[in-house]
């Protein structure tokens, strides 16, 4: 069974129009999507940053602390306490 002519072209608009619809949602999406992406990339690359600059502190804190023993071992090796042991 053939459609009328007028009811053909009706349908092929429509379905024209559904796929352009279709498109332009599929482009917001990878559009969303990318700029969720790129959020997610800075954050990153921020949280790197900040875990080198963590580490940085961490290794200074940890040489001030072993400068502090160095100076601090000889006093204690000078004030021997007796063991209990002994």
């Amino acid at each position: 069974m053939q459609l009328p002519a007028g009811l053909r072209e009706l349908t092929r608009r429509t379905l024209l129009e559904q796929e352009r619809d279709r498109r332009a949602i599929s482009l917001r999406l990878q559009d969303n999507i990318a700029q969720t992406l790129l959020g997610v990339h800075v954050q990153i690359l921020l949280l790197q940053k900040e875990a080198r600059s963590q580490t940085v502190r961490l290794e200074k804190d940890i040489a001030e602390t072993l400068q502090w023993l160095t100076r601090a071992t000889p006093l204690l090796a000078r004030r021997k306490r007796p063991r209990k042991d002994a």
